[in-house]
């Protein structure tokens, strides 16, 4: 009788619900590799840090973008202009920073180093 490991193989596995991302199981805990697929076919190898710094990125300069919007639309307004009619203006940066915030998390907790093991699921390459 053969009894199975008790931990999984080494190799590449997909931690999204799409196989766009993969990283790295040592057969002992995650590593902070991995390999991000883009529509065209390429890889991109990165580790999990810069990943999540470059979002962190993102995100922040969308924040920024929606702040001075609303402080443009503020000062517009104080001083007579047309100030109303941009306080709508800054809403796609402000979806768009909540969306960013929203998938960082999600990412986080893909990407932290004592996430679950890959029970149950075959390495990618």
């Amino acid at each position: 009788m053969v009894i199975p490991s008790l931990t999984p193989s080494v190799g590449w596995y997909a931690i999204s619900l799409t196989p766009s991302m993969l990283r790295w199981w040592n057969g002992v805990a995650w590593t902070d590799d991995l390999v991000v697929r883009s529509s065209s076919g390429t890889d991109s190898r990165q580790t999990g840090t810069t990943f999540l710094r470059r979002g962190r990125l993102f995100a922040t300069a969308f924040w920024v973008l929606a702040g001075l919007w609303v402080a443009v639309t503020v000062v517009m307004s104080l001083t007579g202009g047309y100030g109303l009619i941009w306080f709508l203006a800054p809403l796609p940066f402000i979806v768009v920073s909540i969306v960013f915030e929203a998938r960082l998390s999600g990412y986080r907790r893909l990407l932290a180093p004592d996430a679950p093991p890959p029970f149950g699921l075959n390495p990618i390459r």
